[in-house]
């Protein structure tokens, strides 16, 4: 008898379902499975995250070349540049946060 064999007699042959996939593991592997992946929700709310950060981070280095001396157009340039970064980056924190309370 094999030791994966012996595991799951001791155990009862429990099995647990993936409450996300309805897809059937061994008591044994499931943890080791669930620890490998993260499911699709995390994946877009990590990249949702990184855009927000990109942005507001983008809209500041805008608001702080707005400041140099660009002139009138480029000073004005550079605050609509900054709005916009951060209204994008605000629009994308609340993305992540309804697509992880949603999930």
């Amino acid at each position: 008898m094999r030791k994966r064999d012996a595991a799951r007699k001791q155990k009862g042959g429990c099995v647990v379902t993936d409450r996300h996939t309805q897809e059937r593991f061994p008591c044994e592997e499931s943890s080791r499975n669930r620890s490998k992946m993260m499911d699709t929700a995390t994946h877009w709310a990590l990249l949702l995250g990184i855009l927000t950060l990109a942005s507001w981070l983008a809209g500041g280095f805008a608001a702080v070349l707005g400041n140099v001396e660009l002139g009138h157009h480029g000073q004005r340039a550079a605050e609509y540049l900054s709005f916009g970064l951060s209204v994008a980056g605000f629009i994308s924190a609340v993305a992540m946060v309804l697509i992880l309370v949603i999930r």
